[in-house]
């Protein structure tokens, strides 16, 4: 019995070949609006849309982000050899100063904005890394001593940072993600040498 189908496809290839692309074709035309030239496939890279909507956990981030506003973030890396050059310490400065005014930008954690702590007596610092006066040397160690920063806005051998953009809760309906990116790109391309 399936030698016979197989001998009828083999006979019948060209015809065979014509039925699968003609499938393939309407099923791939059903990803395109064709009124509005837009895509109908849309991805949705959120946590709670791989959890079950009755599932506890989802159902608990959803009351959370109901309180608190949404988590989400773009993190941004950036590579240089010395991070902690004053040039590039006033770089992330003027780039996370130009993001944090960007539609969709909630706020910005950067070394311009992550306070350093550091304790003087019975008084504690809170400056900013980029605002500390100590040496490139010992904002580096400082900042790699740090469980909060250290692997997470400096790499480990100190030649990455990271700035982390959190956004509105709203940006999607008000300015479409692939919008936004695109937005944030540009505006860190400008501001970094």
């Amino acid at each position: 019995m399936i030698e016979k189908w197989a001998g009828r496809v083999v006979h019948h290839a060209g015809v065979v070949v014509t039925v699968v692309v003609l499938i393939t074709a309407l099923a791939a035309s059903q990803l395109f609006d064709w009124r509005s030239g837009n895509l109908r496939l849309e991805i949705d890279p959120a946590i709670q849309t791989l959890l079950p909507a009755d599932n506890t956990q989802r159902q608990f981030l959803e009351h959370t982000e109901l309180l608190f506003g949404r988590t989400e973030a773009v993190v941004a890396a950036v590579y240089w050899p010395n991070v902690f050059s004053q040039k590039h310490l006033q770089a992330i400065t003027q780039a996370s100063d130009q993001l944090r005014v960007i539609g969709g930008v909630n706020s910005v954690l950067s070394l311009s904005s992550a306070p350093l702590l550091s304790a003087d007596g019975d008084s504690i610092n809170l400056d900013a890394v980029t605002n500390a006066s100590a040496e490139p040397e010992q904002l580096a160690k400082s900042v790699r001593e740090n469980p909060l920063y250290a692997d997470t806005l400096l790499s480990e051998n100190g030649d990455a940072t990271a700035l982390l953009i959190y956004l509105d809760a709203d940006y999607e309906d008000a300015y479409g993600a692939s919008t936004l990116v695109e937005n944030l790109r540009s505006e860190l391309l400008s501001a970094l040498p």
